[in-house]
């Protein structure tokens, strides 16, 4: 692991010294399989061997490359100096970390893990298909071979030449048969595998270096950054206990101040109230007395006032009796008039009647002012003594209304009579 070409060396010394040995003692039989391959898949089968050793190679050359980063990194324990995957690897945990996410190294080699494993697995599944290969050209050359038995069959005791037509291609099927058989099993069971094993073992290796180094720096620093994470929080969480008990204490201050301001409220509000209810007293006994006073002095003026409103109520009461007297005796002297003039002409009589009725509703106007004179002076007795005058002075309106009705309906059958005569 300290030098940085180790994986790439191992590789070249253990394949010039497989394919060494192989081939010096098979070279024979490869450069006669390939000219005695008449199917060619021996050719296909070399150039698949080819490719797969390129990628072999290659997969050595990634892994060099990945552990002299890897000694680099271990060195320097600076992410940003190293390229290529691993780089990128101990990069993103170091973020993770100065978030302060605490992390497992592990989880976080698992994808780098499989990416190296899903290229040599690669590798193993072309040595796979070499093999698979081998078989398919066993199976051509069998196909061949039963081909020229078959012409040899039909030929024998007829044709010379096509019957040894038929044995070379019946041999030919057979070579072919053995040589892929070969090729697959030399070139892809033995020599690819033996390179795909040292891959893997090289990228075991690799990653166990990582998970070595992720252990004595990634690891440390995860589980300080837990703990720096689990230390502020409980700083943060003994804070708010803090910051809780003093918000309870001064809630407790302001509540027991509260307390008093409400007592002391209560107190002064109590006293404004006894001093509101005091002066409300004061003030109600005052205009209960300056309205005792007013009530009085209104009764006394009631009392003087009484003796000239019933004089002048008397007065009215007399002039009254005098009107309705005149009033009468004129209604006695129209009746008596009407008589007269009934058989006089019937004009005079409706000018009798209208001045009746006039003077009638004249009393009645007169009873009415009268009667106005007593309800502004209050005197209940006088009032309906002044309202039974002027309903009766009604009814006598209305009976003389009647009686100029009745002769109104006299003057025409008057009048008839007259011309019946």
């Amino acid at each position: 692991m300290n030098k940085p070409f180790a994986p790439t060396l191992r590789w070249l010394i253990l394949g010039i010294v497989m394919l060494g040995a192989f081939f010096s003692v098979t070279w024979k039989y490869i450069s006669t399989g390939l000219e005695a391959d008449s199917s060619r898949m021996s050719t296909v089968i070399l150039l698949v061997f080819l490719f797969g050793l390129s990628q072999s190679l290659r997969m050595a050359f990634r892994v060099t490359a990945e552990m002299k980063h890897l000694d680099r990194l271990d060195q320097l324990r600076d992410p940003a100096l190293v390229k290529g995957e691993l780089g990128q690897l101990f990069r993103d945990s170091l973020a993770l970390i100065e978030q302060g996410n605490q992390i497992t190294f592990s989880e976080m080699m698992s994808s780098y893990r499989n990416h190296f494993l899903s290229s040599i697995r690669s590798i193993s599944v072309i040595s796979g298909v070499l093999i698979t290969a081998g078989l398919l050209g066993t199976v051509i050359g069998l196909i061949v071979t039963v081909t020229g038995i078959s012409s040899v069959l039909n030929a024998v005791g007829q044709d010379y030449e096509m019957m040894i037509s038929g044995m070379n291609q019946t041999v030919e099927g057979m070579g072919s048969a053995f040589y892929t058989t070969f090729f697959g099993g030399l070139l892809g069971g033995v020599l690819l595998r033996v390179m795909c094993t040292e891959n893997a073992r090289s990228a075991a290796r690799l990653i166990a270096g990582c998970e070595q180094l992720g252990a004595r720096w990634i690891t440390p620093l995860s589980q300080r950054a837990g703990r720096s994470t689990s230390s502020e929080l409980e700083a943060e969480l003994a804070e708010a206990k803090r910051v809780l008990s003093h918000f309870s204490g001064e809630v407790r201050a302001i509540g027991e101040s509260m307390t008093g301001c409400r007592t002391i409220f209560e107190g002064q509000l109590q006293e404004v109230l006894q001093e509101t209810q005091a002066s409300f007293s004061e003030m109600i006994s005052g205009q209960m007395d300056e309205l005792s006073s007013a009530l009085k002095g209104i009764t006394n003026l009631i009392q003087e006032g009484h003796v000239p409103l019933r004089d002048s109520m008397e007065q009215s009461q007399q002039t009254f009796a005098e009107a309705v007297s005149s009033q009468m005796a004129d209604l006695t002297d129209g009746l008596s008039g009407i008589t007269a003039v009934v058989e006089a002409g019937h004009a005079p009589l409706r000018a009798e009647l209208d001045r009746l009725t006039g003077g009638v509703s004249r009393a009645v106007d007169a009873m009415e002012d009268v009667v106005a004179r007593a309800a502004r002076t209050e005197d209940d007795q006088r009032c309906r003594q002044a309202k039974e005058l002027a309903d009766r002075l009604r009814q006598a309106a209305a009976l003389l209304s009647e009686v100029a009705e009745v002769e109104s309906t006299l003057v025409p059958m008057q009048g008839e009579d007259g011309a019946a005569v």
